[in-house]
């Protein structure tokens, strides 16, 4: 895939194509939110390549509700105390759905291992 533009017909195609399959990437946090009313999950934005400030093309990725101790299957001899907004990570995670909400396009995934590089 090498659509431009964060929202494409593409990536709906490939979301059901791939559901419940594996994705591998490279990727960087964007951002991170509390879900709903807890301290505890977040809803984490992941982007491609090595940094969250420079669009490389494609779509975006979201953890949605999500405990980084248990959910986000860190590995590795790296991992810090905080996970942050710029944290360079190699993701595999299953597909859940593409959501196309008001042209917020996003992959919503489940983490089955996250690394930190």
């Amino acid at each position: 895939m090498t659509e431009r533009a964060d929202c494409s017909p593409l990536f709906e195609e490939f979301a059901r194509d791939f559901k419940g399959r594996e994705v591998e990437f490279d990727g960087v946090i964007a951002a991170l939110a509390p879900a709903k009313n807890y301290k505890t999950r977040f809803n984490i934005l992941v982007s491609q390549g090595d940094d969250a400030n420079v669009f490389v093309g494609g779509p975006s990725f979201q953890f949605r509700d999500k405990n980084i101790v248990y959910d986000l299957k860190l590995k590795g001899d790296n991992i810090p105390d905080h996970l942050r907004a710029g944290d360079k990570v190699h993701i595999k995670a299953e597909v859940e759905k593409y959501e196309d909400n008001n042209g917020i396009c996003l992959f919503l995934l489940t983490p089955t291992e996250t690394k930190y590089r």
